[in-house]
């Protein structure tokens, strides 16, 4: 028991950890436009739109924006945590999400 309040004592649980701050990116892509809506904490979004589709000037074009997009988070301390994808119905087009965060 002794070792188990020394324990304690040495590294003991964080009750006042701060949650850590989420963004949230959900990428669609139609039209040759990619639309990313950002959203971060305290619920401010950004709508950022940039030239996508196929063909390599196009997929260059939307490799520099999704660049831009996460290069900034990352210097703003967040890192990729999740990702995931979905549709809005049969035939729809895709929605990737992802899920960044900095802090504890």
């Amino acid at each position: 028991m002794s070792a188990c309040l020394l324990a304690l004592g040495l590294n003991p649980v964080r009750g006042d950890a701060a949650d850590p701050e989420v963004v949230v990116v959900r990428a669609y892509e139609v039209g040759g436009t990619v639309q990313l809506v950002i959203t971060g904490p305290n619920g401010r979004s950004e709508t950022v739109e940039f030239p996508g589709g196929i063909g390599s000037k196009k997929l260059a074009a939307a490799g520099q924006g999704y660049h831009a997009v996460v290069t900034k988070l990352y210097q703003e301390g967040y890192g990729l945590t999740s990702t995931f994808s979905s549709t809005t119905g049969p035939g729809a087009n895709l929605i990737t999400t992802l899920i960044f965060t900095k802090g504890d």
